[in-house]
């Protein structure tokens, strides 16, 4: 007999003795207990309403106020020089000043040093709202449109490790 049928056959013998079947000495009626608890269909939560299609949806009807808040936002060695960004206001345009101060360097580890910036709502894997464009060793501004209060994510897409919290207040703060 091979070493993969023998493998095989010992597989087979102990998934059998695994059973759930009841045992001699047990009612058809009472299956063994496998150490989990029991889940009743209600034990299951409702799934949450469906996000809308567009998630700037909540400021379509906001008439912000005021000049755009303006941000200036810099790198250094491949990050952002804030971790926490605030400012903005629920639904208020705002402006990112953008300065890529990361030197172009031949056999460069993080492969190059082009930079953006690029906004998702509620973290990392909320909805995409504002994408800016890839940039060398210059300045750049950016019009975001306004964002709907809370922590929204904002991270450049060439290095993952840049990233900063962006903190949008609600409109009567």
């Amino acid at each position: 007999m091979s070493v993969s049928t023998c493998l095989l056959l010992a597989s087979l013998i102990v998934l059998s003795s695994c059973s759930t079947a009841p045992q001699a000495n047990q009612p058809a009626s009472q299956a063994p207990s496998i150490g989990l608890a029991s889940i009743e269909p209600t034990d299951f939560v409702e799934p949450s309403p469906s996000a809308p299609s567009d998630p700037l949806a909540a400021c379509e009807d906001v008439q912000p106020t005021g000049d755009p808040f303006e941000i200036s936002l810099g790198t250094v060695t491949y990050a952002f020089d804030a971790g926490r960004i605030e400012g903005p206001r629920h639904c208020q345009p705002f402006v990112i000043v953008f300065t890529n101060s990361d030197p172009t360097v031949a056999n460069n580890l993080y492969g190059t040093n082009e930079h953006d910036v690029t906004i998702r709502l509620d973290g990392l894997l909320g909805p995409l709202v504002f994408e800016g464009e890839r940039i060398g060793q210059s300045t750049v501004r950016y019009e975001v449109p306004g964002l709907p209060e809370g922590e929204h994510y904002l991270y450049c897409t060439l290095h993952s490790v840049m990233s900063a919290e962006l903190i949008v207040a609600s409109a009567g703060s």
